[in-house]
């Protein structure tokens, strides 16, 4: 290993009491999808080892796939998947991190126990959120998207194979969609309410939903929020969420948040810095502070018209100096503390933003008419990205292949070339990762969507 990389990985280290791998993900967590793949991390959404229609839980936590992978960040190798993380190492933004976030879940290196699930068991959503898509969300779906419902790969045989894990289990995090739209939540919540009762539940809600059967569950077990809320402002809201009532939401958060004070827990808001809420979000943090909520960043790469990836660098800048000179009001709670890491976290990606921005800029990509001209900047731009990321230049041929292979399918040379332009303005760890862990069927596809989405 190179200097550079001890140097890196001991900085990395030094804030750990485990250091036997990089991350202990795949020691510790499977996380479930809409799709049926199953994961083990929501930032390596390209890792899956197996897919839940096919494999028992038991079969898929012991299986070839998911070994090769824990010997792989007990090596500190990342080039399987792990492209966010390798950037956010890169950039010294360890509060961004997500391989820390597994820590707290392996008692002994070498231990193999389920301690964690994260759940995106199904797209059921009653909004349209403008950063979201219909694998998220069964309305956009249906009526943005016009596609046919995702069909279910959950149901009661899938609860029974929960039941033998729920001892070990620490922490369930309930994703979507919408939770509480969710049936085959509520028999999962009454399984560990009667097998472990002092598991965390983690509910991440969009906050349109509450009755009296949700407030009756909510006496009984261990529940944490998320809620998902990205503007204090009713306007910037509903423009974000679509087919949300601003006043709703809040006073179903308010519930949320007496709850969670009243029993000493702690409740988080998610927000998605966007080009329609970043100037509200300094003063978003200090109303947080104030009443001891945590804030988490969610980071927005697609589609791209909403992400503060569409802006140039000048603006990035702007954004920057914004941020940096924001004076925040400091409150004595623990929110407070971890907000401004977070915040801080927030600035620092921007500032890479900016950097990466800027050297996209210099592609010139308004000049490239041509679908050669967009194939060779195709190629040239992943050549050039792959060389940031472990041992991508062993399958820098195998992929230029692939490439060309994926062009050769699209029959529209106008939604090839617009559609490459604009997958190229995604960020190294998705652009490099998408490209090596696909076919070119499914890259094909991929640059024809980037395209319609875009228009």
């Amino acid at each position: 290993m190179p200097l550079r990389d001890k140097i890196k990985y001991w900085k990395y280290n030094n804030q750990r009491k485990n250091t036997g791998a990089f991350c202990f993900a795949p020691f510790n967590t499977l996380r479930f999808s809409v799709t049926g793949q199953v994961q083990i991390c929501c930032r390596n959404r390209y890792r899956t080892i197996g897919n839940i229609s096919e494999n028992s839980i038991e079969t898929l936590w012991n299986n070839n796939s998911i070994n090769n992978f824990r010997e792989s960040l007990r090596n500190y190798n990342l080039y399987d998947g792990c492209q966010f993380c390798e950037q956010m190492l890169h950039s010294k933004n360890y509060f961004f991190l997500k391989s820390l976030d597994y820590d707290s879940f392996q008692e002994k290196t070498n231990d193999t126990i389920i301690r964690k699930l994260e759940f995106e068991l199904s797209n059921i959503c009653n909004f349209e959120c403008i950063m979201c898509s219909g694998e998220l969300s069964s309305s956009i779906r249906k009526h943005v998207e016009h596609l046919d419902p995702i069909p279910s790969f959950y149901n009661d045989d899938f609860i029974t194979q929960l039941r033998p894990l729920w001892k070990d289990i620490r922490r369930v995090i309930f994703g979507g969609g919408e939770p509480f739209l969710n049936s085959l939540y509520y028999k999962i919540w009454d399984e560990i309410q009667w097998h472990n009762p002092a598991i965390e539940s983690i509910i991440t809600t969009n906050g349109s939903i509450l009755n009296e059967q949700i407030k009756l569950l909510l006496e009984k077990g261990n529940y944490f929020f998320t809620v998902s809320m990205d503007s204090f402002e009713k306007e910037t809201f509903e423009q974000i969420r679509k087919k949300s009532v601003f006043e709703n939401v809040m006073n179903n958060f308010e519930y949320f948040y007496e709850y969670s004070m009243k029993r000493g827990r702690w409740i988080t808001i998610n927000v998605c810095p966007l080009i329609n809420n970043w100037k509200g979000i300094p003063s978003m943090i200090n109303y947080m502070n104030k009443r001891s909520i945590n804030v988490y960043f969610n980071q927005v790469d697609f589609p791209l018209t909403v992400s503060l990836r569409s802006l140039t660098s000048h603006k990035l800048i702007e954004i920057y100096q914004y941020y940096t000179a924001f004076k925040f009001e400091l409150y004595n709670n623990y929110a407070t503390k971890q907000n401004l890491n977070m915040f801080s976290a927030l600035v620092k990606q921007i500032y890479y933003l900016i950097k990466e921005i800027s050297q996209l800029e210099k592609l010139n990509l308004p000049s490239v008419l041509t679908i050669k001209e967009a194939k060779d900047l195709l190629i040239k731009h992943f050549i050039n990205k792959s060389r940031n990321f472990y041992n991508y230049s062993s399958i820098v041929e195998s992929s230029v292949n692939k490439i060309n292979d994926a062009i050769e399918l699209i029959r529209n040379e106008n939604a090839a070339i617009e559609g490459i332009k604009i997958f190229c303005q995604e960020p190294d760890y998705i652009f490099v990762s998408e490209i090596v862990y696909t076919t070119a069927e499914k890259l094909a596809i991929r640059l024809q969507q980037s395209f319609k989405t875009h228009c």
